[in-house]
């Protein structure tokens, strides 16, 4: 999943479009405290539309950018308070956009694919409020994820580890009954990690405690399900902890790290370009359907062949090496052509002089069919 159209406009909205590229979406030393009176007085005269900009990142990190929620969260809580400091930390949000608008989530089939939790909180004394984190990944990849300010005031860091399991347990019990009804199978035990083991031996065997009884609603909320056999916690140490990026803003060595572990790939331009293309046809496709313009709609949207399958990027290239001509020819000519289903043949053993030829024929003919089906009709 990608949305590097997306990013490109909004570059071009906010003039970021030639700008030099960051490595990481906030700086990990950075404090950010909300403007004065009379620094939110000098925005305001600046004429800038901060709440919107805020929210325009907010449904990119929704949607399919993890990587930046909680730098986008962060600058969302300066809304009412906005400061020039918090419109350059966006900008440099959108900066870090720029180099890796190309980086999307992927998902990979293997074996038993399995719903995996990961849990984390920070505690800040001098807000007296946690932020808590969780991600939930299957296939590879990551599906679920929440970056937010934990409810109530947390008075210690065992506290807000609790409430934000609290947040991750009803998400992993949700995507548990959500895979179980699409799978048509029982629903399995999810298993959360922590890199807090007092909070997990808490959690495991609940023991009343006088400094910790303001609580007991949430131990008991988490006892009922870890007792039940829902979701089961276990260690892991914070380095490999995958929710640690939702708490805190990270160097460039551990955010290429977590984004490696979140399944996300920098597309290679050909595929970044194919995507490209799609979104732009299906908004199109929408807009003139809406408007009932389109009479015929197109036929068959093979984007297969779109893709580059690597058994044909690899007999392009043989071709290539053998200097057959794939792309010159004469349109005029071939138009009463075989229709052809693949762009290459079934047979695999001819000589390398004639395959030259037949892929070529084979490769016209089938990219002219194509070509041919992918017209719209207008009245």
């Amino acid at each position: 999943m990608i949305q590097t159209h997306y990013i490109e406009e909004l570059l071009r909205k906010y003039n970021m479009e030639d700008c030099k590229i960051s490595l990481t979406p906030m700086q990990s030393n950075i404090k950010l405290e909300p403007a004065t009176q009379a620094e939110d007085d000098e925005f305001k005269s600046l004429n800038l539309d901060y709440r919107s900009a805020i929210g325009s990142l907010n449904y990119l990190s929704q949607c399919t950018r993890p990587d930046i929620a909680y730098a986008v969260g962060h600058l969302s809580h300066f809304l009412e308070k906005t400061s020039s400091q918090h419109w350059t930390s966006f900008k440099r949000i959108l900066i870090y956009l720029k180099g890796t608008k190309n980086l999307g989530i992927t998902y990979h089939q293997t074996g038993e694919n399995e719903i995996i939790g990961y849990s984390d909180s920070s505690w800040a004394e001098d807000l007296e409020r946690g932020l808590g984190g969780h991600v939930f990944t299957f296939a590879q990849g990551i599906i679920s994820w929440k970056s937010k300010k934990l409810g109530g005031v947390s008075s210690s860091l065992t506290e807000a580890e609790y409430r934000a399991y609290l947040s991750a347990f009803h998400e992993g019990k949700l995507l548990s009954l959500l895979q179980s009804e699409i799978t048509n199978r029982t629903r399995k035990k999810i298993t959360i990690y922590s890199d807090n083991q007092g909070a997990i031996s808490r959690a495991k065997n609940p023991i009343y405690h006088s400094r910790t009884k303001h609580i007991d609603v949430h131990y008991n909320s988490i006892k009922d399900v870890i007792e039940n056999s829902e979701i089961e916690i276990k260690y892991l140490r914070t380095e490999d902890l995958l929710a640690d990026c939702l708490t805190k803003a990270l160097d460039r060595n551990k955010q290429n790290k977590f984004i490696s572990l979140m399944g996300m790939v920098a597309l290679t331009d050909h595929k970044a370009i194919l995507a490209k293309k799609i979104c732009q046809f299906n908004q199109q496709r929408s807009h003139l359907e809406s408007r009932g313009r389109v009479e015929q709609s197109i036929t068959e949207c093979d984007v297969d062949h779109w893709k580059m399958n690597k058994s044909i990027v690899k007999r392009t290239k043989e071709l290539q090496n053998t200097k057959g001509n794939l792309v010159s020819f004469d349109s005029g000519k071939g138009k009463s052509c075989k229709r052809t289903n693949t762009p290459l043949p079934n047979r695999e053993n001819k000589r390398r002089k004639r395959h030259t030829i037949i892929y070529s024929k084979y490769l016209i003919n089938y990219y002219k069919i194509r070509l041919q089906k992918r017209i719209l009709y207008y009245k």
